[in-house]
């Protein structure tokens, strides 16, 4: 991989359970590096292409106050969604170096994505989203211009949106308009017309976009990573190659289990509950095993 890619992931107070697995799949697409800056304790084992920027959360609201010259203070790094778009500018120094910069969740197991983003896909776009419809909070790639670096200034009062309370969404909703103004119009066609032919949404967007990912330099494409997973579903990390198969047997760039966990987005007894993850360290650095997600936890396929 020529083009140099990184992601920037704040994230502070405590590491979720399944940070090892999480890091070993990060390590696992060595053409990304991954920038952290946490006050979470510096896990264990490191791999080359992580890098631990240590900081309280009070500094980090501080980098972001005195960068953007606004008071920005907030109780729960959760607030962080809406500052994704303006990682590309408050990082800028270090992002120099690379050619992509993105940002991304830790409520995620990396697949190959090699097999998904590769240099001939990064000559020709300029963003690229793991979903159809908008651009995706949990995992999204801009070329490291100055135009996508600045562009978050171009959000309507982002000054007051960064500076209340409230949630706003900024970087799913008002970021995909400023990247993609003729969302609106997607939207509306979906709407009005292959909603009541009750097509799946997002087979209905995907036929909406394909003419843009194909002419355009976005690349807008639903590669369904964030499942609502029933009973008798399983998704399988194989951990020798990295790569992630869903229950159909289809690969995709990675697994996000939102809604694995308890959460205001879905409601379902099915949750993950206490002790769910069940994978040993020293195990999984050494296995040839593959790990299962699935409504019960996250366990190794031969337990």
């Amino acid at each position: 991989m020529k083009s140099k890619i990184a992601l920037i992931i704040p994230y502070f107070g405590q590491w979720p359970e399944w940070i090892d697995l999480y890091l070993k799949s990060c390590s696992l697409n060595e053409f990304i590096d991954f920038h952290f800056f946490t006050d979470c304790s510096i896990p264990q084992h490191k791999y080359n292409n992580t890098y631990f920027h240590e900081l309280s959360w009070e500094k980090y609201q501080c980098v972001i106050s005195e960068t953007l010259n606004i008071k920005y203070q907030r109780e729960s790094a959760y607030s962080l969604c809406d500052i994704k778009p303006f990682y590309g500018y408050i990082h800028r120094d270090i992002l120099k170096k690379y050619d992509f910069w993105g940002y991304g969740d830790l409520d995620v197991c990396y697949g190959k994505l090699s097999h998904f983003i590769n240099d001939d896909i990064l000559k020709k776009k300029d963003v690229i989203s793991t979903h159809a419809d908008r651009i995706s909070g949990h995992f999204a790639l801009f070329r490291n211009t100055e135009y996508h670096r600045n562009l978050c200034f171009s959000v309507p009062n982002w000054r007051e949106k960064l500076e209340s309370d409230k949630m706003y969404g900024i970087d799913e909703h008002y970021f995909t308009e400023l990247i993609f103004p003729m969302m609106k119009n997607i939207h509306r066609i979906y709407r009005y017309l292959f909603s009541k032919l009750k097509l799946d949404y997002r087979i209905g967007y995907r036929i909406l976009m394909w003419p843009i990912n194909k002419f355009s330099r976005l690349l807008f494409k639903e590669y369904y990573t964030t499942p609502a997973p029933k009973i008798d579903e399983k998704w399988e990390y194989d951990l020798t190659n990295g790569v992630v198969i869903n229950p159909n047997g289809k690969e995709l760039p990675y697994i996000h289990f939102l809604f694995f966990k308890k959460t205001p987005f879905y409601k379902t007894e099915h949750y993950w509950k206490p002790n769910f993850y069940k994978i040993k360290f020293d195990q999984m650095i050494e296995t040839k095993s593959v790990v299962v997600f699935d409504v019960n936890g996250i366990t190794y396929k031969n337990d």
